[in-house]
């Protein structure tokens, strides 16, 4: 049997007792690291939230899915990351989700949160040509309106005839902000020529019919904002595609739901004229292949939490 003298047992003793103050002391940091690393992410998150509401521009200064540079604060080292889940474009639109990350990193442990957020009210309207007298042109020299047509000239050189489409029912809240707006059309005939197009809106809070009456189309006010289409060529008859839709159209959207009288369920005109030649399916011959009118808007373009979103990521 080993027998320790008194010293040798004392020795053995505080070495001892140093090993476990190690340990505690070891554990005892790793336990702080963890906390403050726990609180830190949830400041990370914070701040990112900040970023999110208080920059206009964040959807184009972050990557998508990208941890943004360190940033040392009180001991922890923090980033912050946003992620489209719809498509994984942070810049093409103004209203997707976008899920927030915050992470924060002391010593050894790692900590990250994340939260969805999303515009508070988004809305989407889809409107076609609801009769025959909706989709119409106006001859420029004799003014005559025609709206029993089988095909749509947006424009016809060297007549230059006014083409217009309206649309009823547009479910859009007055001020909404709009976010993207467009007028979808079908190819009837193949015109390959250069074409040049101006687009106006109906300066009016409730678009009325287009009626046979001379210079019913021309004589309407039409709104300030405007835009140029320069389509390509229209070469397959039947063709739907984005040679046949319109460059957006927010802006002339936004002027007339931003006009005081405007309410939502009230209609809407859209004008085309310049020169050259594109021809249109028109609704007295396929009314599925008519005009379509597509509208994308919001109420808020500040972004919430959504309830039930936040969680714990895994670590890197």
């Amino acid at each position: 049997m080993l027998v320790l003298g008194a010293s040798t047992l004392v020795t053995v003793i505080g070495i001892a007792g140093l090993m476990m103050n190690r340990v505690v002391s070891r554990t005892t940091q790793a336990g702080q690291e963890v906390s403050h690393a726990r609180v830190s992410a949830h400041s990370a998150l914070d701040l990112a939230v900040w970023n999110l509401v208080n920059n206009p521009t964040w959807r184009l200064d972050e990557a998508n899915d990208a941890w943004s540079v360190d940033m040392n604060i009180a001991g922890a080292v923090i980033n912050r990351k946003y992620v489209d889940e719809v498509d994984g474009d942070l810049a093409n639109n103004n209203v997707d989700p976008v899920r927030v990350y915050g992470k924060a990193t002391v010593g050894d442990s790692v900590r990250i949160y994340s939260m969805v957020m999303s515009p508070s009210t988004v809305g989407t309207v889809d409107r076609g040509i609801a009769s025959g007298a909706d989709d119409a042109e106006q001859h420029s020299v004799t003014d005559v309106v025609y709206h029993d047509s089988t095909d749509l000239e947006l424009v016809v050189s060297p007549s230059s005839d006014v083409a217009a489409v309206r649309f009823t029912d547009v479910q859009i809240p007055q001020g909404a902000i709009i976010t993207h707006a467009y007028v979808q059309f079908t190819a009837d005939e193949v015109w390959t020529g250069p074409t040049s197009l101006w687009i106006k809106g109906g300066a009016a809070d409730d678009s009325a019919p287009i009626t046979p009456t001379l210079n019913n189309i021309g004589s309407r006010l039409a709104t300030v904002a405007w835009e140029g289409w320069t389509p390509a060529a229209w070469s397959v008859i039947g063709e739907a595609g984005p040679d046949q839709r319109t460059p957006d159209l927010s802006s002339i959207i936004t002027e007339i739901v931003e006009r005081p009288g405007w309410t939502s369920g009230n209609a809407m005109l859209l004008a085309f004229l310049g020169s050259g030649t594109r021809t249109a399916v028109a609704y007295d011959w396929d009314p599925s292949a008519a005009a379509q009118f597509h509208v994308e808007w919001t109420q808020d373009m500040l972004l919430y939490p959504v309830r039930g979103t936040w969680r714990r990521e895994p670590s890197d």
